[in-house]
């Protein structure tokens, strides 16, 4: 298998988006998986780099906050805590983990993640958002879009909907992240109008979107060598 390591070196002669374009900031999404970072490529994880060093690297470049993506979360409901842990200790990170239920949650935000993201692909129920959001106010809930509304469970289908609930459960945080060639990004500036709104996934060639908190941009997306 081919590795794809970004070194110091390499990362240092690399041009990285700015962490902020017009008045939108850019976090990174990074994956991990057994304790490196990866890239997908042709189907299969190729090992990027070691992470802390990758994120200096990135914070070096005006990079504050990371959206972390746990491979191993999502397949397995286990979360690197290992590697987890260590990146909490030096940065502010954003974590998706393929949360099921709340117990999950909480072990991510006690290992000092500062924002849990819950996804509707992957959550079990409407109740575990609840009881996410009753247990403390350090979560997102990152609703995916791929031809309609990716869900398990009892998620309702309709943006609207769904919106209207996360609202009621005290909810500030959303991420709209697309996950097809195109995406409803007008429907969901107006759905979700009164949170703290993220667009992220397959995200157009020249994102400029008015209010929108920013952009959840995949690690490629940044790197332009």
């Amino acid at each position: 298998m081919r590795v794809a390591v970004f070194t110091p070196k390499r990362m240092a002669n690399l041009k990285i988006i700015p962490a902020v374009g017009g008045n939108m900031k850019r976090i990174p999404a990074l994956s991990i998986k057994g304790g490196n970072i990866v890239i997908a490529e042709n189907g299969n994880y190729v090992p990027a780099g070691e992470p802390v060093e990758v994120l200096r690297d990135l914070e070096k470049k005006g990079h504050e906050e990371f959206y972390i993506v746990d491979i191993e979360g999502i397949e397995k409901n286990k979360i690197q805590i290992e590697t987890v842990s260590r990146l909490a200790e030096e940065f502010a990170l954003w974590m998706d983990g393929g949360f099921r239920e709340v117990g999950v949650v909480e072990d991510a935000l006690i290992l000092g993640v500062e924002t849990a993201v819950i996804g509707t692909k992957s959550v079990r129920s409407m109740d575990e958002i609840r009881k996410a959001a009753e247990m403390s106010e350090n979560i997102a809930v990152c609703v995916d879009y791929f031809s309609g509304i990716l869900k398990w469970g009892d998620i309702p289908e309709d943006m609207g909907e769904i919106a209207r609930i996360l609202a009621d459960y005290g909810v500030k945080k959303v991420i709209f992240s697309n996950l097809s060639d195109d995406a409803p990004w007008e429907e969901a500036l107006k759905t979700f109008k009164d949170f703290e709104l993220w667009f992220g996934g397959n995200l157009p060639d020249n994102p400029d979107f008015e209010d929108v908190e920013g952009m959840i941009m995949p690690y490629s997306r940044l790197i332009h060598s």
